[in-house]
Formats: structure tokens, C-alpha cells, sequence
């Protein structure tokens, strides 16, 4: 190794050797938005700035990934992209901040915050349900001091909150980092690492923070160019590890010299550091995969060939047969039924694989798949043969 090769490492106490800074790492501390920042907003319609709260995105990554995720899937190819201008710095809470203003949430109304976040659980999610009493006791345990615990049910009522069930409750939090001087903060939800988003923003008040409104109806060759950018691209997959626009604060005076590679440590070799690694990511990716939002990609997806095969082959075929009620349990069908069923299921599980098989761990080991039983479908996760 000659002296030329070396890295000019910039970095913050408590850094460590091989241990790269982590998107959870970027709202660590509060932080601006600064003055003249596009926000990016994608909608149904032509956007009019209001009162109320809006999802935004200002690094181009992100920028790019909500164009295919909420304009292919979430309005199904009908969709405005509204650029904004931020008018003053945006002061944004730390994770920590937002962490403690729900448990003062919670203290003030903990029957309310557990109603809201039942009602709006139940509201984004297809296959399972929660009640009230669940979160309530949930809640109960939450101490004062920063935990785990809190930081977790914290996260799941910022992610359930797009729901208008928990309105009550999302907007006592969200006058309450207003009365502490904050004018947004940063999407927890969509920030982590399996959404695929780096830093996309919620903007409290966009009439008075946001100016200089600009609405483009995204055409249908724009939308088929995003997906196609998202479908199968390692470029894309590199752009969404680079964290250079990401705004945050960060202290450059300190600055650590070394020689060495990317992820080197002491007594450790590379291969068996990277399996090490890619073993812990796949176990990460288990618990926290959004196996409903894939579902509804799935399912949107196969709708072109169910409808085409239900039209044109499966209700001709059982035009005239005497199916019983499919309302009835299973086991009071009679076996004309029984095969219309599993035909149906077979075909359903079949579409929801063609995309589902594609979402795959870190590590490629495991996969996502479909589980379509008596016409109920499931997403499980399974081992990529």
C-alpha cells in the first residue's frame, strides 16, 4: 500500500471502525430543512395548498421512488406531481423528540391515543385486527424514560396516523410539536430501511412553510419509466444507499484518518464479516418486511389477467354449475364448489407469486410468497428455492 491509498474519514464521537452510519442515525439530533428546498408532494389531483398536513419528499431518490409508488400503485396511474418551495427553514424534531411528545400524548389521553390507534391499525390493514384494550395495555408499560418500547409504539401510531381514524389524536401530536417550534418531521415509517425511502418529510402547515406551487399530471410513459427504474436496477438499489442530500446536522471538526477498505475489522476476514452481516439483515428483514403493502402491489398487478381469465375461461366454465353459498363454511360445500374454489385460489396464488417471489432478503435467501386458501390469500415468507 502506498501512501496515496488511504481514506479521509469525516465522522461524529462514538464512531466505530466497519460500522456505517445508519439511516435511523439521520434524525438523531433536530435539524432544518433549509430555506429554497423543492418538496416534492404526489396527489390524485391538482395540489391546493391547505391547512391540514402533507407527505413530501426533497432528495432525488425519494423524489423518484414515491413517483412509482404512489402514482403506478397508490392512484393507480392517475396522478399530479406538485413541486413546492420552502419559503423559511423547516425545523424538524429528533427521533428521541418526537419518542417523548407521544408519551406526553399518552399521559394527557391514554384511552383516546389507544381508541385511535386501534381504529386506524384496523383501517390500513387487510388481515388482521387489534382492539383497543391491546393498545391500552401496550401503553400502560410506557415509562419515562427513553425505551425501546416507547420508540417502538411511537413509530407504529406515526405509521398508522395516515389513517383519518386516528385524526383526533394525530392532531393533538402534531399541535403539540407546533406549540415546541417545530414546523414538521421526519416520516419514521417510510424511513426505514425496508421502504426504500431515505429522509420523506411530513410538513405540518404547507400553506405557511411551503410557496411557489407547480402541478405536472404525470403521463402514462413517465409512470411506465419509473417502474421500470424500480423494478430490477442495482444503479437504483446504489442511489438509494448514498445519503449525500440528506439534510442533517452534523459536526465535520472532527476528523478521523485511516488506511484500510470499506467495512474492515480487527481479527475479523471479509467473508466471514459479510455473512455475519447478511444473517442479521435477513432477520431484520423478517420482522420488519411490509408484507401489506407488497400484497396490495401483488394484487394490483394481477388484476389485468384475473379479470381476463374470470371473463374469458373460469365463469364460462361454471356458468351453469350449482355452487353453494360461498358465505357458508368450507366444510358445507359440495364438490363442485370445493374445485371452483381451489381452481380460483390456484390461478389467484399463481398471479400474486409472479410478484411477490421477486421481493427477496438482503441476502437473497428468503422471499416473499402467496398462500391462497378457499379464496383467502395470505403473504408468507419462505425460502427461495
Amino acid at each position: 500500500m502506498t501512501h496515496e491509498e488511504y481514506m479521509l474519514h469525516y465522522g461524529v464521537k462514538g464512531m466505530k471502525w466497519g460500522l456505517r452510519k445508519q439511516k435511523d442515525q439521520i434524525n438523531s439530533k433536530d435539524r432544518t430543512i433549509k430555506k429554497g428546498t423543492t418538496i416534492q408532494n404526489i396527489s390524485s389531483r391538482k395540489f391546493e395548498k391547505k391547512d391540514r398536513h402533507m407527505y413530501g419528499a426533497y432528495t432525488s431518490y425519494d423524489k423518484d421512488a414515491y413517483i412509482d409508488m404512489m402514482g403506478n400503485f397508490m392512484y393507480n396511474g392517475k396522478a399530479y406531481k406538485n413541486e413546492l418551495q420552502v419559503k423559511k427553514d423547516i425545523r424538524l424534531p429528533s427521533d428521541k423528540k418526537l419518542v417523548e411528545t407521544f408519551k406526553e400524548l399518552v399521559k394527557n389521553n391514554p384511552k383516546q391515543v389507544a381508541r385511535d390507534m386501534a381504529a386506524a391499525y384496523n383501517d390500513v390493514h387487510i388481515f388482521r385486527t387489534k382492539k383497543a384494550k391491546y393498545y391500552e395495555k401496550k401503553l400502560s408499560k410506557i415509562d419515562d424514560n427513553y425505551t425501546r418500547k416507547g420508540e417502538k409504539l411511537s413509530k407504529e401510531f406515526i405509521s398508522n396516523m395516515v389513517s383519518n381514524k386516528a385524526a383526533k389524536s394525530r392532531a393533538e401530536f402534531f399541535g403539540m410539536l407546533i406549540r415546541k417550534g417545530y414546523d414538521g418531521m421526519s416520516d419514521v415509517n417510510d424511513r426505514d430501511p425496508n421502504s426504500g425511502a431515505q429522509d420523506p418529510l411530513i410538513i405540518f402547515n404547507p400553506k405557511k412553510s411551503l410557496g411557489n406551487v407547480r402541478s405536472i399530471k404525470l403521463e402514462k410513459d413517465d409512470l411506465e419509466r419509473y417502474y421500470k427504474m424500480f423494478l430490477f436496477s442495482d444503479e437504483t438499489k446504489q442511489r438509494r444507499k448514498d445519503l449525500s442530500e440528506v439534510q442533517q446536522s452534523n459536526n465535520l471538526d472532527d476528523i478521523l484518518q485511516h488506511y484500510g477498505v470499506k467495512g474492515m475489522k480487527w481479527g475479523v476476514r471479509r467473508q466471514e464479516l459479510k455473512t455475519k452481516r447478511l444473517r442479521k439483515k435477513d432477520e431484520k428483514w423478517k420482522r420488519k418486511v411490509n408484507t401489506t403493502r407488497e400484497f396490495v402491489k401483488a394484487h394490483n398487478k394481477s388484476n389485468t389477467e384475473m379479470n381476463r381469465w374470470i371473463n374469458d375461461e373460469f365463469n364460462p366454465k361454471y356458468k351453469n354449475a350449482k355452487l353453494s353459498n360461498l358465505d357458508d363454511p368450507p366444510s358445507k360445500w359440495n364438490s363442485i364448489t370445493k374445485q371452483y374454489a381451489k381452481e380460483y385460489s390456484d390461478k389467484y396464488q399463481k398471479e400474486l407469486n409472479k410478484h411477490l417471489n421477486t421481493v427477496l432478503s438482503p441476502s437473497g435467501k428468503y422471499r416473499l410468497g402467496a398462500r391462497v386458501v378457499d379464496t383467502y390469500a395470505n403473504v408468507i415468507i419462505e425460502d427461495n428455492k
